[in-house]
């Protein structure tokens, strides 16, 4: 979260207190004595608690309405998201201390909260609290808020001429204080030059002369631009492409042809394809939001997360993660900086079934000299995994919507199916019921349920107790993982090899590990010979350091939870283990 910290007089009583006896052992018919350490800002009914050894403990807190609960001293613990009307004097949470074994004295960070204050650049301006459960904080999703004849809002920005940092409505900003941000306007395209028609209360576009920068204004004649007919913009070669938050669909053939450096378009729009744009070439692309989040609790949303814990740590070295979900579950990365205390540690691992090149381009970007990068690509996802294809597919939006200035990192110019994709992700979101972005999904397990604390930590490893798989239980998931390198196509290998060029680019070694499987999630053509063969194809054909062997990651199913690729809690702890031990003799090697 971010604020700033504020000294709070504390009560004596921890000084003061005695254990109640609690012995080495559980017992649910001993009494534990919980203290709330008195804090001036927090409200609570009552400060201290008896209750049976061994249970759990659920109190309402109240904080003013400019505060915020930034830490509580009991680790196995979760604070619900801050509750209350925007003018309401107070805040209101609601903590739950688990398994409560010993007596304890619990502890409150209270510190004032950070404010944004959003400025239109001609007198217009508010403020909102920026608290966040993220590292970094969402800004405003574009709501209209404000107007200026003649140009177009593109996002925020912390200087008033546009000159500063570019943030897109509803995308992350670090903050270390108070801040404030400026509408970022483009002025817009001449209104002579778009030919257009009266239609169901707003504009359609059917074609356009001007030059220059193609900036859609929201309105023409007075009325909001909602349509843009098939043929209306043959051809464009220009720096930057703006459409209105005021569009709601694009015909199919409406774009002949367009070739931009920069193309900005809002989240609400509701009918685009593919097909709309019938040749395109695009450098960079900015969604802006328009509409609120749905995947926030969601475990798509855990790589904004980790995007910025990736950013936060950027100059120092780090051994990075790169991989879908066996990645999520299968590293510990305490373990590792424990290992190598010189480096610090990043899990990916996110989705496994999404285009892993554009997260690449992403990760790359915050890679330095010396940092390592373990990219252990799936078996069962190789067109996704080996990043050889150029296809956007919804699932990237998805990853993506919790901070869609992540998607201005890759070249998009290389891509295909990127409206299409959009279209994809944007049918199925419309389908779901609106979250926000002050949910996060390390508040729930895998399953979506509330989790008994925090399902994440900070490097993105997913922590929640995992138990061994009964073997006679059945694993969940048909996707085989093809341990044969008859399915790996030549553009699969030059894809992995482009990721790790990006890498290494930056200055980061990468090594190789196959990824982890239960022997009872192989295809059925995975034999002893087809894993030989494909171990030397990996060694001939991939441009990283190969740590170990197939047969390392075969695993019994015992070690697997939920699904053939997601270790359990005793899994990841062996599996980091082996990979900590083979990278110790890799680095020896590189010497």
């Amino acid at each position: 979260m971010k604020f700033r910290r504020i000294i709070c007089i504390v009560s004596a009583i921890a000084s003061l207190f005695i254990f109640s006896a609690c012995t080495e052992s559980v017992d649910t018919t001993r009494k534990c004595t919980v203290i709330f350490e008195e804090n001036p800002s927090v409200s609570i009914a009552k400060n201290i608690y008896e209750i049976r050894s061994n249970t759990n403990l659920t109190v309402s807190l109240s904080v003013p309405s400019d505060m915020a609960i930034t830490e509580v001293s009991y680790e196995n613990s979760t604070l619900s998201r801050k509750t209350g009307s925007e003018n309401a004097p107070r805040n209101y949470y609601e903590l739950t201390l688990y398994s409560i074994t010993y007596s304890a004295i619990v502890r409150f960070t209270v510190e004032n909260e950070y404010q944004i204050t959003y400025l239109s650049g001609n007198g217009e301006q508010f403020t909102r609290a920026a608290s966040s459960p993220h590292l970094r904080t969402n800004t405003c999703a574009w709501e209209g808020q404000f107007e200026k004849d003649g140009y177009i809002a593109t996002g925020w920005n912390t200087l008033p001429d546009g000159s500063g940092m570019h943030a897109g409505f509803g995308s992350r900003i670090a903050l270390d204080g108070d801040i404030s941000l400026y509408a970022d306007w483009k002025k817009c395209s001449d209104e002579s030059g778009f030919f257009w028609r009266e239609q169901d209360g707003g504009a359609v576009i059917t074609g356009y002369c001007g030059e220059g920068d193609l900036i859609i204004p929201r309105k023409l004649g007075n009325l909001p631009v909602k349509h843009i007919a098939a043929g209306a913009f043959p051809d464009i070669t220009v720096q930057n492409i703006v459409l209105p938050d005021t569009l709601e669909s694009i015909d199919e053939g409406a774009f002949s042809r367009i070739e931009c450096q920069n193309f900005y378009f809002f989240d609400n729009i509701r009918n685009i394809s593919e097909g709309s744009f019938l040749s395109y070439s695009i450098e960079h692309l900015y969604v802006n939001a328009a509409v609120a989040p749905v995947y926030s609790g969601n475990y798509f949303a855990t790589f904004a997360d980790k995007v910025d814990w990736l950013q936060s740590i950027a100059d120092e070295k780090k051994i990075v993660f790169f991989c879908g979900s066996s990645a999520r579950f299968g590293y510990d990365s305490t373990k590792f900086i424990s290992a190598f205390p010189d480096y610090n540690a990043a899990n990916m691992g996110a989705f496994a079934y999404s285009n892993m090149r554009p997260q690449a381009e992403i990760v790359s970007s915050y890679l330095r000299e010396g940092d390592i990068v373990i990219s252990s690509p799936e078996l069962d996802a190789i067109k996704e995994q080996f990043c050889g294809n150029l296809a956007f597919d919804g699932w990237t939006f998805c990853l993506m919507e919790a901070n869609y200035d992540m998607l201005s990192l890759a070249d998009i110019s290389q891509y295909t199916n990127i409206f299409g994709a959009f279209a994809e992700y944007n049918s199925v979101r419309m389908t779901m019921q609106p979250d926000s972005y002050d949910n996060s999904p390390s508040f729930y397990n895998e399953d979506g349920s509330a989790a008994n604390g925090f399902s994440y930590n900070k490097y993105g490893d997913y922590i929640i107790f995992r138990d061994n798989n009964d073997s006679s239980k059945p694993l969940s998931g048909d996707k085989k993982a093809y341990f044969n390198p008859d399915y790996i196509a030549k553009s699969d290998w030059e894809g992995l090899n482009y990721a790790y060029d990006l890498f290494e680019e930056r200055g980061a070694k990468v090594y190789f590990s196959y990824s982890v499987r239960s022997k009872l999630g192989l295809s059925a053509d995975t034999t002893e010979q087809s894993i030989s063969a494909l171990e030397e194809a990996v060694r001939n054909n991939l441009d990283a350091y190969i740590l170990n062997s197939a047969h390392d990651v075969i695993l019994e199913p015992k070690y697997l939870f939920d699904t053939d690729n997601h270790l359990s809690t005793e899994g990841a702890k062996m599996h980091s283990e082996k990979i900590i031990a083979q990278l110790k003799d890799a680095m020896e090697d590189d010497k």
